[in-house]
């Protein structure tokens, strides 16, 4: 299956709702200020709705004030829709669903596992909950059928098998559900439940983030560029004003809500606001630059927006800005920590608006400027402070003195997930293209000016692709799978040839003849010919201090005489930090912080760590950055 976003498909868990209203509980208070971490608003009437948000926060408006509800948890609630001032359902993280009697929120129960992120009814006896997991390459994926008395989970294997990840879902009657999914091939997808089973329609033909139907023969999917109109047979591919063949533009739509057919709204990054006319789509003022999340749209085209710092209403022709104090941000998940040999730090994450760039001033991590809002940052490589290059989806960007340059490929379904850059004029990335319905690993070289597809001797299997590439030269390169356990291939500036001798789970050069690399839980290293046993894991101290069994971390070099690597102690949540100082690799600290994902070699004695801590296997809550401080490293918590 093609995954066009990392969970990083984060910024989905933003969804379209509509809306709710009661009495306030007799516990309930006014909100002095704003609420800034709203997650989904649904309105009634334009003095009824509610809203819903981190850590179980629950809010209704009362036409003046939203007023604090009381909360049976402490899950973030990710949706919200309300159905009649007695009924309304609330859905949040591992599988919390809550409802609204007309006096207080309970929960509900039911076998949900899963973050939930969507919840479409289309009367008080039929609606779909839906959400999903993203686990370590697949996801975890779960549907929930109401029938008025229970809360049924659905088989999704008609969607796909694995299911793919559910971006949105409107249901229209018990026989009629419409779910936008992630799509085997380069587009995403649409499928309608007829009452009984999942049915294709037909392909898209863009990415898209959100849906809404009015009809069977009347909706409306979009993304960041373009929106696609169903008109009961097929799909019709419509310009927006973001539309052209230039890079990702910040203004991608988190949410679209269909009034009439002369009366489409959408909203979502940067204050992005659009309305159909029933001809063509137009740009409306927007009274803020945040970050749309949701919109409820009210008979009369009354919308209201919820978004990261605040809510904002639409009425008698101006808008009222309802903004908070202050600015809430979720924990920031870093994907990964880069740095030049001068250096210079940069960081790629995301959060729940999508991804993001940061850069480590000496102090403080300072967000960057983002080519590529809403899509998932895979890799970059800094050749200095004034050039570096990222990969995405669609291709690469080109980081100069004078900003992003977009480089997208021949082949617009290839996808690329690591870049190794030599210099300005050689380069090489590794990904995946499609390939007969299934994945093609694919390498691509930059020349200066083009990057261009090159030949590779005996390819991984379909359905495998490239995860790590390292250039050290313009004749010399080293490339490995993901998943195969089939060796690796060289470059000799001539061609890409396999090698079958080991199977290495990950490496690093420092020239075409060195290098080290974790293979069959030893340390090898490179001698410019093959690679070299070195030391086994069971000889490193780390084998004495671990309960049971210890996984091969990442490795950075800096030079012959400098490098790092890390052992995951996932029993008991440690990770070991080694140094080579030239002759031997030395544990210089032990953290117990769960699993090392990405280190990054600064500079001489300098090492940079992101560190993904969880407390289940489910659940992502805090990552950290560990800042060199002479020996002592210090936990930077990336915000």
């Amino acid at each position: 299956m093609t995954h066009k976003r990392i969970v990083f498909l984060v910024s989905f868990v933003l969804v379209a709702m509509q809306l709710v209203a009661a009495p306030e509980s007799s516990t309930a208070e006014i909100q002095s200020a704003a609420p800034s971490d709203v997650r989904d608003i649904d309105m009634l009437s334009s003095t009824d709705g509610w809203m819903v948000g981190s850590q179980g926060k629950i809010w209704r408006y009362n036409g003046t004030d939203w007023v604090t509800q009381d909360s049976p948890t402490t899950e973030n609630l990710n949706a919200v829709q309300a159905l009649s001032a007695n009924d309304a359902w609330a859905a949040g993280n591992n599988g919390v669903i809550l409802r609204w009697n007309g006096s207080i929120w309970t929960q509900v129960p039911s076998s949900a596992s899963v973050n939930l992120y969507h919840i479409s009814f289309s009367n008080p006896s039929n609606g779909w909950i839906v959400g999903f997991d993203y686990l370590m390459f697949s996801e975890e994926v779960e549907a929930f059928l109401w029938d008025g008395v229970n809360l049924q989970k659905v088989d999704l294997s008609g969607i796909g098998d694995p299911a793919p990840i559910i971006y949105d879902v409107k249901a229209l009657s018990p026989t009629e559900a419409w779910f936008l999914v992630d799509g085997s091939n380069i587009y995403d997808e649409v499928f309608l439940w007829n009452g009984q089973t999942f049915i294709e329609k037909p392909d898209l033909g863009i990415y898209a983030s959100t849906l809404d139907f009015l009809n069977s023969n009347y909706g409306w999917v979009m993304d960041n560029r373009s929106a696609a109109f169903w008109d009961g047979v097929k799909w019709t591919t419509v310009d927006t004003p973001y539309s052209y063949s230039g890079p990702s533009v910040p203004h991608m739509i988190n949410d679209i809500e269909i009034v009439s057919p002369t009366e489409v709204w959408a909203a979502g990054y940067n204050g992005s606001i659009l309305k159909w006319d029933g001809t063509e789509w137009g740009v409306v003022n927007s009274p803020s630059p945040a970050h749309i999340g949701d919109l409820s749209v009210l008979t009369g085209g009354h919308p209201f927006f919820s978004g990261t710092q605040g809510w904002m209403s639409f009425d008698n022709g101006q808008w009222e800005n309802h903004m908070a104090e202050e600015f809430y941000d979720d924990s920031i998940i870093l994907s990964g920590v880069y740095s030049d040999p001068s250096g210079v730090t940069w960081a790629a994450g995301y959060d729940l608006s999508g991804s993001q760039i940061f850069r480590w001033n000496g102090s403080n991590w300072v967000k960057q400027f983002n080519p590529v809002p809403g899509h998932p940052i895979h890799n970059i490589d800094l050749l200095s402070e004034n050039e570096a290059w990222l990969t995405e989806p669609r291709g690469l960007h080109q980081y100069t003195a004078n900003g992003w340059i977009p480089h997208f490929l021949p082949d617009d379904k290839a996808k690329l997930h690591e870049v190794s850059m030599v210099d300005s004029t050689t380069g090489f990335a590794a990904g995946e293209a499609p390939v007969n319905s299934s994945m093609q690993p694919v390498i691509y070289h930059w020349d200066g000016t083009n990057w261009v597809l090159k030949t590779v001797d005996e390819l991984p299997s379909y359905g495998d692709i490239f995860k790590k590439i390292v250039a050290t030269s313009s004749d010399f390169a080293m490339v490995i799978p993901i998943r195969s356990y089939d060796g690796y291939w060289i470059w000799d500036g001539v061609n890409w040839t396999k090698n079958n001798s080991y199977t290495i789970s990950d490496f690093d050069l420092t020239s075409d003849t060195d290098g080290w690399a974790w293979i069959d839980n030893s340390l090898y290293r490179w001698d410019g010919l093959s690679w070299q046993f070195f030391q086994s894991l069971n000889d490193l101290s780390a084998s004495q201090d671990c309960s049971q069994s210890i996984f091969t971390g990442p490795i950075d070099m800096f030079s012959s005489q400098s490098g790092w690597t890390v052992l995951n102690c996932f029993a008991d949540d440690t990770v070991f930090l080694y140094h080579w100082n030239g002759n031997t690799w030395n544990r210089v600290a032990k953290k117990s912080v769960a699993e090392l994902k990405y280190i990054s070699a600064s500079k001489e004695g300098g090492v940079w760590l992101a560190i993904e801590h969880y407390g289940n296997p489910r659940t992502y809550s805090l990552d950290y950055v560990f800042v060199p401080t002479n020996t002592v490293y210090l936990p930077m918590l990336a915000r």
